[in-house]
């Protein structure tokens, strides 16, 4: 993380500098983020439920057993490679509030 942010902050110093991107990093920023806005208000928005939904599907070697057991109905059904298919959803609850 301080090498990204040293390569933002001293730009000016050298223009044709590069820097390695991971974008699979920021899925797992992301759920980060939205793990710690749920222990902060103790609840989690619809798009933010969809999100941790979505990464279970996409890395379920990454979540706790009990968590894979307790959704399994839900992600037999979705497939996390189609992401408009999760739109689509974040769409319906966003709606349906």
């Amino acid at each position: 993380m301080n090498k990204a942010q040293n390569f933002f902050k001293h730009a000016n110093k050298d223009p044709k500098a590069t820097i390695e991107f991971n974008p699979e990093l920021n899925t797992h920023l992301l759920l980060s983020a939205v793990k710690l806005y749920k222990d902060l208000t103790k609840g989690m928005p619809n798009n933010m439920t969809v999100y941790a939904l979505w990464f279970g599907l996409m890395y379920p070697n990454l979540i706790k057993e009990e968590h894979r057991k307790e959704h399994k109905y839900r992600w037999k059904q979705l497939n996390p490679v189609d992401k408009s298919k999760f739109l689509d959803l974040i769409h319906a609850l966003d709606k349906s509030r």
